[in-house]
């Protein structure tokens, strides 16, 4: 701002402000987000009369220097195997184009870092305690955190090593037989309480069963078409399995 006559005032600088910064030359004001840094400078404030008749110049120094850059949160949450994790990171003190990293040692086996939301995210199916250095960064400053992640053993973990079954075309009251093998990939043992069928032309195994841990077992599915028409749908097996994949998909025709 100026004192004295300040008629019709307009305000130059030189040299020109670090990039992200400028000048208002009507009202003076100086605005903006620096998007690099700069060493300390001086720049000289020019105001002037539009006759030119006075103008009068002040002197200024200052520098970009990187902010106070904070890391969110102080710790991260664990999980267990085969959970599907996802925690998001964030920042204070930067702008611009953010890009997350991790810059030492690496996350547990199975998540990964978003560069660009900062969110961690996947399942492992390993358990153990990683030890990594996140950095975030605008290209012209980086903050770092350090953070411990442990994927702890989970109880009984079910694995089905069929992703889906076709019988293809059988008979109409013929039975064909296909066999599913179930892994207990888990630390507990794993209790089969019921294998359940989409309907009534597809029946197999019934009772319970249990599986010990890194232990597998067959299971029979039955098709019995009834009609001439195609059958699909989705078998399910309902146990104690904390986490895994516990369905798969079965078709047939009856002909």
């Amino acid at each position: 701002s100026v004192t004295g006559n300040t008629t019709t005032i307009t305000y130059s600088v030189s040299p020109a402000l670090p990039a992200g910064l400028s000048l208002n030359t009507s009202t003076g004001q100086i605005t903006g987000t620096p998007t690099a840094l700069a060493t300390s400078a001086t720049y000289t404030v020019t105001a002037s009369q539009s006759a030119g008749v006075c103008s009068v110049n002040q002197n200024y120094t200052f520098a970009v220097n990187c902010a106070g850059i904070t890391i969110s949160p102080n710790t991260l949450p664990n999980v267990s195997q085969l959970i599907v994790y996802s925690q998001t990171l964030t920042q204070t003190g930067l702008s611009g184009t953010i890009t997350w990293s991790v810059v030492s040692g690496s996350l547990p086996a199975g998540l990964s870092l978003n560069s660009s939301t900062g969110v961690i995210s996947g399942i492992s199916n390993t358990s153990q305690t990683a030890n990594f250095t996140i950095q975030v960064s605008n290209g012209a400053c980086s903050s770092t955190r350090a953070y411990s992640l442990t994927v702890a053993p989970s109880g009984a973990l079910i694995e089905i090593n069929t992703s889906n079954i076709d019988f293809g075309d059988v008979l109409i009251l013929q039975s064909s037989i296909k066999t599913i093998n179930i892994k207990n990939i888990g630390i507990a043992p794993l209790a089969i309480s019921s294998i359940s069928m989409p309907n009534v032309v597809f029946n197999g195994f019934t009772g319970t069963a249990s599986i010990a841990p890194n232990e597998s077992r067959d299971f029979e599915v039955i098709f019995t078409p009834i009609a001439v028409t195609s059958y699909t749908g989705t078998v399910t097996v309902n146990s104690n399995a904390v986490a895994g994949t516990n369905t798969f998909s079965v078709k047939g025709n009856g002909i």
